[in-house]
């Protein structure tokens, strides 16, 4: 199964810097080093979103390729970020794979979308049907309480003197055609190259 995840977070603060500590599946027994197997990058117009790839090469691509070995239905991803080297905030995203159509899921919205180049059908979630794109990708930020969020669905903050220093979200996906990924590759050139995949073996995680 191959999973393209995005760990990212959004920092609006120029007197504050932000760096990659570690990316953790531990359903997968998987830790992606900070600025050794990965690091951070900016592949938006918006240079506030900095997002993980593989640690290769120069160019700024839109996440990472995590290759399974096995189909799996339910796992966690953890990243945590470094804010001016000083304190180390949290991220979780819960996945729950909501089918075993195909064998790939995106974190990129514009990968569930109905298309007619390709004659891809729809794969949003019916619960993200009423929520925008930017509503429904998941992200970390850097936010001190009190400040707005763009973020409206399916998350839990935890603030500690001010900052926001853990945010959990429950991404429950559909299973999306590798094609589709494919395609998306030759319109951006941000996806990441298949032989760019990180390669492991699913551990007893929750199947269907």
């Amino acid at each position: 199964m191959l999973l393209h995840l995005i760990p990212k977070i959004i920092n609006k603060y120029a007197n504050v810097s932000v760096s990659l500590v570690d990316i953790t599946i531990p359903e997968l027994d998987l830790t992606l080093r900070g600025n050794i197997d990965v690091t951070t990058r900016k592949p938006y117009p918006n240079k506030t979103h900095h997002v993980a790839c593989r640690k290769a090469g120069r160019k700024a691509i839109n996440g990472i390729f995590v290759e399974t070995g096995k189909f799996i239905f339910s796992f966690s991803v953890v990243t945590r970020w470094s804010l001016n080297a000083q304190q180390v905030i949290t991220h979780r995203v819960n996945y729950n794979v909501l089918d075993s159509d195909y064998n790939c899921i995106s974190d990129d919205p514009l990968n569930w979308t109905k298309t007619r180049e390709g004659n891809f059908e729809c794969r949003t979630p019916e619960r993200l049907s009423n929520y925008s794109p930017l509503e429904s990708k998941v992200a970390m930020e850097v936010l001190y309480e009190g400040n707005s969020s763009p973020k409206k669905c399916f998350y839990t903050d935890t603030f500690e003197n001010g900052l926001l220093i853990e945010r959990v979200e429950e991404s429950h996906i559909h299973t999306i055609e590798f094609d589709r990924l494919h395609h998306w590759q030759e319109m951006s050139g941000r996806i990441p190259a298949l032989n760019d995949a990180f390669l492991v073996k699913a551990l007893d995680v929750a199947h269907g």
